[in-house]
Formats: C-alpha cells, structure tokens, sequence
C-alpha cells in the first residue's frame, strides 16, 4: 500500500471530527492529530519510506494506545479501500450504535436483565458467570472485527459488573477471596470469524488483543491488583477465507456455537462480480428465483443451514432489500419452509451510519433469528424517534403477523379491474418524437397529423413534458408508405431491430412500423408510473383517453370508474405498495404481479360508500385542476402539496378505510396488519 495513501487516510480519520468513535482522550486525541498531521503536511507526493516517516511512526508508538477504541481499525481499513472497491467487496464497516443494536437485541439484553434479577442470590450470579464463560460467537463477514470487538467488550463489562456483586460488600472488597489474574472467565478464543482478505483479518486479531488488554486494565483498576497483560499466546479465531465456499463448522462447531452476528457485504444482484455470481448459484442452487436476490442473502441462508437443528441464534445488518417487493418471497419463504426460520426481533428500517467518510448510503434493517423462537417478540421501528413493540410473532416484512409471504401472482387474487403494461417501442427512438419533431414534420406535410399520437411515459406524466409517436397500428401501409418522412423513420427501425442481438427483437423488423410490444387500451385508463419517490405519500395516479399512447414505463387499468381511482389513490393501496413493492435504488417499483394482483380490494362495500369514495375520488381531480400550471411532480412533493389537495386525499382515505372496517384506522402500521391479514384469509378461499 502506498505510503502517502496510508497517512493521508489515518490522518483523515483521527482529524475528521471522529474522536467519540475512536474513544480517544483529547490528550491522546491532540498528540495523534499533531503527528498525523505532521505526516500528510511534510510528505505530499511521496511514496517511499524515508527516515523522517520512521521517526514519525516511532513517535506515534510513543502514545498509549490503550486509550483508543480498536474499533478504529475498521474505519481506517476503509478509508484506505479505493470507492471503487469498497463498493464491489461490499466491504463497509458499521458504526458502534449500530452493532449495539446487533449485540444487544441478539443476547446482552436478555444478560443484563438475568444480571438484575439475580442480584443478591450468588448461585444466580454464579450461574451467569458460568453461561459467560460458555458463550461462543460467530462473525462469518466479519471485516476488521468490529462486531467481535463490541460483543467481547459488553460481554467483560458485563462480567466485571458480576465479579463486583459477587466480591464486594458495604466495608470494600473482600481480600484473597480472588486472584485477578485468572477471575475472567470470558476468553479470546471464543471469538470467531470469516474475512475474505488477510489483511482485515489481521487488524480483526490486532483489535481483539487491544481489548483484551483494556478489559483486563479495567479489572486491575475495579480490585486494586495488576493485571493488564497483553498475552499474544491467546487469541481470536479469525480465518482467513470465503464465507460462502468453506464450511462455517470447520471455523466453530455448530453444536458450540451460541450466536452468529455481522453485516454481511452490500452488493445488489445487478452488481455483483462473476465470482460473487458463482458463489450465489452455489449457494442458492436450491431456491428457485435466485437470481434476483442480494449478495447478503447468501448470510442468511448459509446461517440457516449452520444452525439447523440447534439453539443458535442470529442476526445481522442487512439492506432493506430483503424484505421488499420479490425477494421476500423468494428468500423466507425458503428460510421459513425448509429450516423453521422464526424472526425474533427486528429493527425497521433505518439509515444506516459508518464512522468513516465515502459511507454507502443506504437503508438497513437489523433481523434477529433462529430456529427457536423466542415467545415474545421485538419490533423497533425509527419513523419519528425509537419504539418498541412486543408482538407475538414478526412477519418476514418486519410487521406484527403470520409468516405468510406475498408471492408473484399472475392471476388477480380479488375481483378487479385489470392491469396492462403499456406498450414497448423497441425502435431505437424513431418512432417517438418532441414537440419540435411533430411541429417540423406538420409544417412539411399536414397529413402527418393523422398518423402521430400523443405518448406519455411516468416522466412525461409526473413532470409534465410531452412527447409524440408514429402510431400505425391498423392502418395500411398504402396510407401512409407515400409520406417520405414516415417512410424513413420506418426504415430505420427495422434496420435498428435487424442490429440487435436479441432473437426476439430481430423478429419485430418484419413489422417496423409497429410498436414492438403493443397493448394500448381501446376506452379511457387509468395510468400508474411504474417507478415514483419515495418521498411521495401517494403514487401521482391520472386518467387518459385511448388515443394517448402509453409507454411501457407505466401500467394502464382499464374498464374503471371514479370508485377505482378512488380505491388506487387512497393510502390503504399506499400502505400495501410500501410494504410488498420493491426499490430502484429509494424509488417504489410498482409490479402487477407482487403488488397489484395481491392487493386486497375491500368486499361487501355498500352502496352508499361506494358513492362517498367516488365523489371523494372526483374531488381530488378536481382540486388538481385547479393548478394547471403545476405539475404532479409539485403537486405530490411533500415539501410543495397544496393543502387543499392534501386534505381532499385525507378525507378519500377516511372513506376508503370504511369500505375496509367500520371504525377506520389510527395509522398506517394498523392498515398494512390488516391487509396482510386479510391477504392471508383470501388465500385460504
């Protein structure tokens, strides 16, 4: 590794503004950030190991490293790793919050809420010394080991609280009835982890014995005898391999094993390398559909496997992915059915934090599981503060319910009107025209005019551009093969469609002056974007006339009344997209096949609210209208809502909630457990 890449990001790190990460005193912290950067102001460009870089690295062992957090090994490793390249690995390093969120749900907890009720009994206390003394973990991503380190840290702080209650009392500690030296029972080598790269793994094990030696400072300090060793005899078992490819039993005897944790690497399935690809067919071989599942599925399914017929317990930080659109039914409904997954707490989704600059930006979630389940269960939730919630059981989408998972569905599971792509070009864009492009050709020859459409896509739609199409559909080529302009622009496209190498598409040239896919709607339509923000309460809905031709970014639902649209733009359908639909990047990705043929349409409506949620849906067309010069993009911006439309939608969402339950709803986590409730009774019809 280059010299000047190293101390520039080691100077970053400690100079950034990082300090609480690291734990470092500000004595400590000032002599670090005075040498660090002394080392980047003195040597730009260089990257050769001079005498005066000694000597600088020799006065950095001069500071007690003792008083730093070993967690900023992880944040160093990464700010050394190129963008590039951290990105691909997957190799990001977790903040101490976020692993506490790991390590506390997953066991320490439950440790400290045994700790507090055994006081004052020392066989309890005894008894928890022992468990202590027996727990073993694994990390099988477990980078530079911070998730190692926090666990053993909690796991001695908690020890060192026991060790107190058990050898103190009013008058001080009771002398000889200990020796310090060999009180902690809590040992190195019931750490365990998997890292790809030996690097990491080495600063994993370095970390580990800087704790060690903390922890045993720490207990020297609490019982007045010394003992800070730092025994290189001992350590962590951290090996140095792939995580996917070896079997975790050759690293930590399941039958040994009490939890597995970590933050598995972050790749998207369209960004993974081909060796990634390679171990994902390896390892989901056996799950159909597996092509469309993260790199961080691998985890969880390899953790299945581990803990297959043990008490083990996981968890770990995950994108958000996983719960979303078709990948949970793909994955735990294989989790659920072949290992008996139950989830046992889950933190929703979050954004998630890192200690280092170039931090991906994303959405996680902390899923803790086994195949034991805990009776009661935990839901954190991050919408507005921090709650918590006991449930009886936590369904795969991280909600109070059953562990029934929405699967594709080609077939509508309610009666309701039906749903179509739009219709797909595949004509290398000669069939699609500006505004300029149709004024330009009219003014040549106004008998174009008959022969080009209006074309809305979800962009043309939400952000208000327009945009046109030759549209040939039915009419013979004696009509129009005479007009020179169409002519050329036909011949294109069939040239264009000869040049792919898709079979199919080669196969669309013998009718160029066709759209390659067509279903365009004979009546009026509503149209629904396929992708809209996430920033958006609602998905900007609108109607069309069968002469706008709609693009295959959008869907159509035809054979619809006011009462559809009302049902389509209320926050129950709103509810129901979040919760099953799944992302491009933070974008709702809307599918007929997850999201609409699942939808619970409510039954039995009366008459009378079916007529309210009409009037209602009408209104809120009609307070649109009264911006004409504001797009659906402005319209439906949080930020921007005029508060007359918002309050048209509040009070459509009231009475579409009566067509689904009397009494309504309080807030969106009531609508979706209803819905998916619902969605499971409709299955067993």
């Amino acid at each position: 590794m280059p010299v000047k890449r190293f101390k520039d990001n080691l100077a970053q790190v400690i100079v950034s503004g990082d300090k609480e990460a690291c734990r470092v005193s500000d004595g400590v912290s000032v002599k670090l950030e005075t040498i660090l950067m002394d080392v980047k102001s003195s040597y730009e460009g260089s990257d050769v190991c001079t005498l005066e870089i000694r000597d600088i690295l020799l006065r950095c062992s001069e500071i007690d490293w003792g008083e730093v957090s070993p967690i900023i090994f992880g944040s160093l490793f990464q700010e050394i790793m190129q963008t590039d390249d951290r990105r691909q690995s997957g190799s990001h390093y977790t903040s101490e919050d976020d692993i506490l969120k790991v390590v506390n749900s997953l066991f320490m907890d439950d440790l400290r809420d045994e700790f507090e009720n055994g006081k004052g009994s020392v066989e309890c206390l005894k008894r928890l010394l022992k468990r202590l003394s027996e727990i073993q973990i694994m990390d099988p991503a477990c980078g530079c080991g911070n998730f190692l380190v926090i666990a053993y840290r909690e796991l001695r702080l908690l020890e060192l609280d026991i060790l107190c209650e058990l050898y103190t009392d009013l008058d001080g500690f009771r002398q000889g009835e200990l020796n310090v030296c060999e009180i902690s029972k809590v040992r190195l080598y019931h750490f365990h982890g998997i890292e790809l790269f030996e690097w990491p793994v080495r600063i994993a094990e370095l970390a580990m014995w800087l704790m060690d030696y903390q922890m045993n400072r720490r207990l020297s300090d609490v019982f007045g005898e010394y003992d800070a060793s730092f025994s290189l005899d001992e350590k962590a078992n951290i090996v140095c391999g792939n995580a996917l490819s070896i079997s975790w039993d050759v690293v930590l005897a399941s039958s040994e094993c009490s939890f597995v944790i970590g933050n598995p690497p972050f790749v998207g399935h369209h960004n993974q390398t081909k060796d990634q690809r390679s171990d994902q067919l390896e390892v989901l071989s056996g799950i159909k559909g597996c092509g469309v599942l993260d790199y961080v599925s691998n985890w969880f399914v390899k953790a299945a496997e581990y803990m297959d017929g043990t008490k083990i317990q996981s968890a770990f930080v995950s994108t958000n992915s996983i719960m979303q659109g078709e990948q949970v039914g793909i994955l735990w409904d294989y989790l659920i059915e072949v290992y008996h997954v139950k989830i046992n707490f889950a933190h929703r989704t979050f954004k998630w934090q890192s200690d280092v600059s170039g931090k991906a930006h994303v959405h996680v979630v902390i899923i803790g599981f086994g195949q034991e389940g805990r009776k009661l269960k935990k839901i954190y939730s991050y919408e507005d503060g921090v709650l918590v919630e006991e449930v009886g059981n936590i369904s795969p989408y991280l909600i109070k319910g059953s562990d029934v998972v929405v699967r594709n569905r080609k077939i509508a599971l309610c009666e309701s009107p039906e749903m179509f792509y739009g219709n797909k070009p595949v004509d290398g864009g000669y069939l699609i025209m500006t505004d300029s492009e149709r004024e330009k050709m009219i003014s040549e020859d106004p008998e174009y005019e008959a022969y080009i459409r209006p074309y809305v896509g979800a962009r043309d739609a939400i952000r208000g551009t327009q945009r046109w199409c030759l549209w040939l559909f039915g009419i013979d080529e004696v009509e129009w093969g005479k007009l020179k302009g169409i002519s050329e622009r036909i011949e294109s496209v069939r040239k264009f469609r000869l040049s792919c190498k898709a079979t199919k598409t080669r196969k669309f040239a013998d009718c160029p002056e066709r759209f390659g896919q067509v279903a365009q709607p004979e009546t009026d339509y509503i149209m629904l974007p396929i992708h809209s923000s996430e920033r958006r309460d609602y998905v900007p809905l609108s109607w069309y006339p069968s002469n706008v031709i709609l693009s295959d970014a959008c869907f159509s639902i035809i054979n619809v009344e006011s009462y559809h649209f009302g049902i389509l733009t209320s926050r129950m359908h709103m509810v129901w997209m979040r919760l099953v639909c799944g992302r491009m990047g933070k974008s709702y990705r809307y599918s007929k096949d997850i999201v609409y043929n699942n939808f619970p349409w409510p039954d039995c409506v009366s008459t009378k609210n079916h007529s309210v949620v009409s009037e209602r849906a009408d209104f809120v067309l009609e307070v649109r209208n009264r911006y004409p010069l504001l797009t659906l993009a402005d319209l439906y911006d949080p930020d921007k809502m005029p508060d007359d439309l918002l309050e048209a939608h509040k009070r459509l969402d009231d009475a579409v909630d009566c067509c689904y339950r009397e009494d309504g709803f309080e807030n969106d986590r009531e609508r979706v457990e209803w819905l998916l409730g619902k969605y499971v009774e409709l299955l067993k019809r």
